[in-house]
């Protein structure tokens, strides 16, 4: 968010240059630039790091610059301040994610996370927090490819810091490989309140996968294990060792029915206890909501052959009153069929990763499957990596 913001003023301060300035423009500008600046401080202050001191604070506060007083007549002296300090603040920042961020890992979770990797085309936002994420925490990366960059960042990820994504990755390679044909997966599924991390679907049968790793609280368990019970009869909990003995615990006390898998540190993994199938807390509203929106359809063809009129009092019925009315229509059929005609579509979603599976890099794979790339972006994507690194400061 913050590099966003970063860029977005510093595209304003090239608008709104001499020639085309206009007062209320820089008015507003500044004002929320004001708000911007404090809220670095204040972002600063929450990492440890101590507040940034600009000569932002007297420019701002001085009283020759007072933000009312700014009229076009002393616009001539007020534009090279203006500008000064614009400077002064992208070397500042610039220098603060180059050296701030090694030890921060949000910004490397960033660039790990399918909404960058499909942000206009590989070339805006992804692109620019890889850049910063590779001058903090590589060497020479002008030297290498996309492609490189990102395997040696994979590589920091994978053992310095075994985030939920990492584990997502060896996970799906362990679930899918060989099997493409065979099974899919899904990710991110909705369940009553809760988020399932993954789903393994195979001849119209769904398996849940829950990831807890280190840096994750499995008190949420306690949550969320009720709400799965309610779409899926088989469900495992994915951990690391250190964090086995803890789960194991709180699952014999909230389901003992789960199984229990460990993504051990040499990235193999390990099934403890099998899962013990159990359908007997299927209930219609868990299994209807892991549905999406354009899949309803999908479950009304199924159980009717033909999509049936849905009557609503309002003209254009939102997202919440129309789930209702297609839930109305489907409420009365049994569960368990209800659950594996939905396990069905679930599992043709997952099946339009296969194309990007076998050709993505390790590291990526993850995002490419669950994105469902194929066709033109997915060698769109394939075609970036290959390209030379290249960094973009001004995009900061």
């Amino acid at each position: 968010d913050y590099i966003g913001a970063i860029r977005r003023y510093l595209r304003e301060a090239e608008t709104y240059g001499p020639r085309s300035f206009r007062t209320e423009d820089l008015i507003i500008s500044n004002s929320n630039f004001q708000i911007f600046f404090e809220n670095i401080d204040r972002f600063l202050t929450e990492c440890g790091r101590p507040p940034v001191h600009l000569g932002y604070k007297k420019f701002f506060n001085s009283s020759s610059l007072q933000l009312k007083e700014i009229s076009r007549e002393n616009m001539k002296s007020f534009l090279p301040q203006y500008q000064l300090a614009l400077m002064e603040f992208q070397e500042v920042v610039q220098n603060f994610f180059k050296t701030g961020m090694t030890n921060d890992w949000r910004l490397l979770d960033s660039v790990f996370s399918p909404s960058c990797v499909m942000s206009n085309g590989y070339r805006m936002s992804w692109t620019s927090m890889l850049e910063v994420a590779s001058i903090a925490l590589l060497r020479n990366p002008e030297s290498l490819s996309y492609k490189e960059v990102f395997s040696q960042l994979w590589q920091i990820l994978l053992h310095h810091r075994r985030n939920e994504y990492v584990f997502k990755e060896l996970l799906l390679e362990y679930l899918v490989k060989d099997r493409l044909e065979q099974v899919s997966c899904a990710s991110e599924i909705p369940v009553k309140h809760s988020v399932l991390d993954m789903a393994l679907f195979e001849n119209g049968k769904g398996t849940a996968f829950e990831i807890k790793t280190d840096l994750d609280s499995p008190e949420r368990l306690k949550k969320q294990i009720p709400d799965y019970v309610t779409a899926f009869s088989e469900i495992y909990v994915v951990t690391s060792p250190r964090m086995e003995q803890k789960i194991g615990t709180l699952l014999q006390n909230v389901w003992p029915k789960a199984g229990l898998m460990v993504i051990n540190d040499d990235d193999g993994i390990t099934v403890v206890k099998q899962a013990e199938a159990d359908d007997s807390n299927l209930e219609k509203e868990g299994i209807f909501s892991t549905l999406k929106q354009t899949e309803w359809r999908d479950i009304l063809l199924d159980v009717y052959g033909y999509v049936p009129e849905i009557q609503s009092e309002y003209v254009n019925p939102g997202y919440e009153e129309t789930s209702k009315k297609v839930f109305e229509l489907l409420k009365d059929q049994d569960v368990k069929k209800f659950r594996d005609a939905v396990m069905q579509i679930l599992q043709k979603r997952g099946f339009k990763g296969n194309q990007a599976f076998p050709v993505v890099q390790e590291g990526l794979k993850n995002c490419a499957y669950f994105l469902g790339l194929r066709g033109f972006k997915l060698l769109g994507l394939l075609a970036f990596l290959e390209q030379s690194f290249e960094t973009h400061p001004d995009r900061w």
